[in-house]
Order: structure tokens, then sequence, then C-alpha cells
């Protein structure tokens, strides 16, 4: 119901918006060598604020931050087939995003998938075998933005909203999403996680 729903949006969209659009795909690698030599010193000062509730895509509706796909080393997962983790229910909300199974190969430790533009069409809820599509994203983010707003007012602003939007493209909402393949620590390897060589390579 995702791609179909996508396919649906984009063909209300006029040509002129559609051939506009860019999204783009691009690979990052580096060596062992420039790997860093040691742990980082306990006195950098980095602004970090961590969040404990929510989905990774609902705290950036405006495409302001860096998303991570915590990937499987075959991009996309199995997100044409049995597949609905985060990356695939990332890929299937977003589904110019797999565009990049045609041109990533296998992500090695040392590499991430930069892909950058793609837009947000679907709603969801549940996760795995809960997973499923609630809907179009615009008219799921337009109802969180406005429900202290009077009614009346909300309603003609809907209504306005959804008769541009067979004309226009969404310019909020265009992502940036790293992927990077993620390591599989099963529970007797629980503290390896924590290690040097473990945080490096996430780092990196």
């Amino acid at each position: 119901k995702c791609i179909l729903h996508y396919i649906r949006k984009q063909s209300l969209r006029a040509f002129t918006t559609l051939a506009g659009r860019h999204v783009v795909f691009a690979r990052r690698m580096i060596d062992d060598e420039s790997f860093l030599p040691c742990p980082p010193s306990p006195s950098l000062d980095i602004n970090v604020t961590i969040l404990n509730d929510g989905k990774i895509e609902d705290h950036d509706p405006d495409g302001l931050t860096w998303q991570a796909d915590f990937a499987n080393e075959m991009i996309g997962g199995g997100v044409l087939s049995s597949g609905c983790l985060q990356e695939e229910i990332r890929f299937s909300i977003s589904p110019e995003l797999l565009v990049s199974l045609l041109l990533a190969e296998k992500l090695e430790d040392g590499e991430t998938l930069l892909m950058e533009g793609s837009e947000r069409f679907s709603a969801y809820e549940g996760y795995a075998s809960s997973f499923r599509f609630c809907g179009d994203w615009e008219e799921e983010r337009r109802k969180r933005n406005r429900r202290d707003e009077n009614k009346k007012e909300r309603e003609e602003r809907d209504e306005e909203e959804t008769r541009k939007e067979g004309g226009r493209s969404n310019e909020q909402g265009k992502a940036t999403v790293t992927a990077m393949d993620a390591t599989f620590f099963g529970r007797r390897e629980f503290a390896r996680q924590f290690s040097w060589a473990s945080i490096e390579r996430e780092l990196i």
C-alpha cells in the first residue's frame, strides 16, 4: 500500500514539479588507515540531544537533521520481500530510497550510503508483523500540527492545501538518510558492542 500510495501521489503532481526534483545517492568509504588511532578525549565538547520515545523520521519532519538507517549489508534488506523492520519501513514510507537497491553493492565496515532529498509519503503504525499503512503523511502531519487550532479554520486550510497538492511537491520533509551496516549482537555478545573496536566502527 505504501508504494501504491506513492505512485498515486506522484501521478497527481505536475510534470514540471517532478522534473525539478533530485534525490542524490553517494557512497562514502574510508580505509583502515584512516580510523582513529585511539579513543577520543573525554573533554570533547559535543552537543547531543537524546530522545527516548517516538520514531526517527517523526522527530525530523522538516528534513533538518541526518537520519540513520541501521541497514542490512545488502541495502534495503527485505523491503521487496518479507522484511519489515527499521530499514524496510523507512524505504516503504519513502519509496524513492528504493533506487539505492540498483546502485549500491554490499556495504563494508568502513562504508556508508548517503541518500539526500527523498520525500516521505506514507504514515504508518506498528513494527514488523504489526506494521500497517495509515494514509498520507502530509495529511497526518497537518493533523498533528493543528490539533489546537479552531476546527473550522483547520478544515478550510486542509481543503485549500489538498486542492493545491496536485500541483506541488512537498518542499519540506526532504530527508538526508545515512545507511550503515548494523552489527548484530546476540544476548551472549551484549557487552561486545561497548568495546572500543565496535564503537570506533560505528563512529567512523
